[in-house]
């Protein structure tokens, strides 16, 4: 009696593709699991190969003596070309893209942001070729993955948008994290050589969807829908143009308001990392210097001071400075009851002060710096030449 197969093979091919050749192993009975395995030795291990992959994917047993001969001639013919890789058939899978994506997911080193970004992309890695050898893919499965890319159910997506195409700069990131795992995978001497990858050209390329912005109107109706000792930190974000993490970690040595010109420094934001946030450098690595308008002096003497923490805003029923969840709990059903749709906060903040800025005549390098851009290139693109500012 056998061992039961721990090995399985790959798919049956039909109709004269197989190149005859010297024949490798015994073909053995399992009457225990009756049906038919293959028995032979590779670099001085015994090893049996019991099952073949159908046109679905699927693994199906050797029942009758034509399909394991079938099988049989598939490996002795990857024998002689000098293809053969036992960890192709394995159980396991080590090395098929499915399992080597969480693998690979799981040994690399990056941020808590940018680890879901990579996993979102080896959803759709995993569902485009998951069952296929690392080894054997190429440039054919990688084409044909980037253009027939569609989105894949999410609690997070309404199910009318399932099916439907992903964006192309969606595809082109995906594709990165594709290509990034294939070059870790060659270092590791887990494949010989990379596969010809997809070039972008710029016919590829779709308009960038903009953000949804507010005017200072609808700004105003917002807030009369916010609980009054809530409302200190969404009007400082209308004031400053800073991002929502930015302003929940404003903290209170990053006021100077006796100085002559009054102003604040922008140093610190909260970051996602597993199981919560923690404060970090801003994104641009160097604080930012703001101003004080009359407005925003104003708002700071109207707001209470804390003394039991260092950040200047803090939530009502909390006692303690606001998490991310101030878009559930607090904007999105306000936003919602007065406009009868939800913005998002950062669009709302954000996005709306550098139109309203750039709309009132102000200077776009100014607005740069007060947004915190690396190049004034950002801000044209987002809101001049992006067509924001009407």
């Amino acid at each position: 009696m056998l061992n039961p197969p721990d090995i399985y093979a790959m798919p049956l091919q039909n109709g004269g593709g197989i190149v005859m050749a010297a024949i490798w192993g015994k073909i053995r009975y399992n009457k225990q699991q009756g049906a038919y395995c293959i028995e032979g030795k590779w670099q001085g291990k015994r090893v049996y190969f019991s099952a073949y992959r159908d046109e679905l994917g699927r693994l199906k047993t050797c029942q009758t003596e034509d399909e394991i001969r079938t099988l049989q001639h598939i490996l002795s013919n990857e024998i002689k070309q000098g293809s053969f890789n036992p960890k192709r058939y394995q159980k396991s899978r080590p090395l098929h893209v499915e399992k080597y994506a969480d693998q690979w997911l799981r040994s690399i080193r990056v941020s808590y942001s940018t680890l879901k970004s990579y996993r979102a992309a080896l959803k759709y890695v995993k569902h485009g070729f998951g069952h296929i050898f690392l080894p054997d893919l190429n440039h054919s499965h990688i084409k044909d993955w980037v253009n027939n890319m569609v989105i894949l159910p999410s609690k997070y997506v309404p199910k009318a948008k399932w099916g439907q195409p992903v964006g192309m700069k969606t595809r082109k990131n995906y594709h990165g994290v594709l290509a990034e795992m294939l070059l870790d995978a060659k270092r590791a001497g887990h494949i010989t050589q990379m596969p010809e990858l997809v070039k972008f050209t710029h016919s590829l390329k779709v308009p960038k969807k903009l953000p949804e912005w507010l005017s200072q109107s609808e700004q105003d109706s917002v807030l009369q829908e916010i609980p009054p000792a809530d409302r200190y930190i969404f009007r400082f974000l209308f004031l400053t143009g800073v991002r929502v993490s930015e302003g929940r970690a404003f903290a209170k040595y990053n006021m100077f308001p006796n100085r002559m010109p009054p102003y604040i420094t922008i140093t610190e934001t909260y970051a996602p990392v597993k199981g919560g946030e923690k404060l970090k450098e801003v994104k641009q690595k160097s604080e930012r210097q703001l101003l004080m308008s009359e407005p925003l002096v104003q708002l700071f003497k109207e707001m209470p001071i804390y003394i039991h923490t260092d950040r200047v805003f803090v939530a009502s029923k909390t006692g303690r400075p606001y998490t991310k969840n101030i878009n559930r709990d607090i904007w999105n059903p306000a936003c919602l009851k007065a406009l009868g749709r939800i913005v998002k906060l950062n669009n709302a903040g954000r996005h709306s002060f550098a139109n309203q800025q750039l709309a009132s005549g102000e200077d776009i390098y100014r607005v740069s710096k007060r947004l915190g851009h690396s190049s004034v290139k950002t801000t044209q693109d987002n809101y001049i030449d992006g067509g924001m500012v009407v």
